[in-house]
C-alpha cells in the first residue's frame, strides 16, 4: 500500500467532498494500484488552499491504451478509507438507529408546534407519543 498526496483544482474537490466525484483521472506516473491510499489536497489558482480530505482507498483502476484514454493515464475510483460499502451502494440502516432518528425529528417538530401555538413544553411533552393534537385541545381547554 502506498500513500499518494495529489493536489486536485478547488471545483473538483468541492465535489469529492459532497460525494459526487468518486474518480480521479490522473497521469499514471506514480504506478497507482488497487489499495493504495490517496490524499486530495485542495489547491486553488495553482496554489494549495490547505484544505485536504480525509485519506481515500483505490478501489478499481481503468488503465490507459484503449477506449481512446492515453496509455499514460488512469482512472482509478476511490472511497473514504474505512468505508464498509462499497462505491455507489446503499449501506444497510440499523432500525434502532432510524427509529431513533425519526423520534428525535418528530419531538423536535413538536417543540416548534408548542412554541408556535404557546403549549407548555412540559405538557406538549406529556402527550408527544399521542401527537400534538391532544397537547393543543390541553390549551384550547386552559383557555
Amino acid at each position: 500500500m502506498v500513500l499518494h498526496h495529489l493536489k486536485i483544482d478547488s471545483e473538483y474537490y468541492a465535489e469529492v467532498m459532497a460525494g459526487n466525484k468518486d474518480f480521479e483521472v490522473r497521469i499514471n506516473d506514480r504506478g497507482f494500484s488497487i489499495g493504495d491510499w490517496v490524499i486530495l489536497h485542495e489547491t486553488f489558482n495553482g496554489k494549495e488552499t490547505g484544505k485536504k480530505a480525509t485519506p481515500r482507498e483505490i478501489v478499481f483502476i481503468f488503465n490507459g491504451g484503449k477506449f481512446g484514454l492515453h496509455e499514460d493515464f488512469v482512472i482509478f475510483q476511490t472511497k473514504p478509507v474505512g468505508s464498509t460499502t462499497k462505491p455507489n451502494e446503499v449501506p444497510e440502516i440499523d432500525l434502532s438507529i432510524a427509529k431513533a432518528i425519526v423520534k428525535n425529528t418528530e419531538f423536535a417538530k413538536m417543540v416548534e408546534i408548542a412554541k408556535r401555538e404557546q403549549i407548555d413544553l412540559n405538557i406538549a411533552a406529556g402527550f408527544f407519543k399521542e401527537g400534538y393534537d391532544m397537547a393543543k385541545s390541553i390549551k384550547q381547554g386552559n383557555e
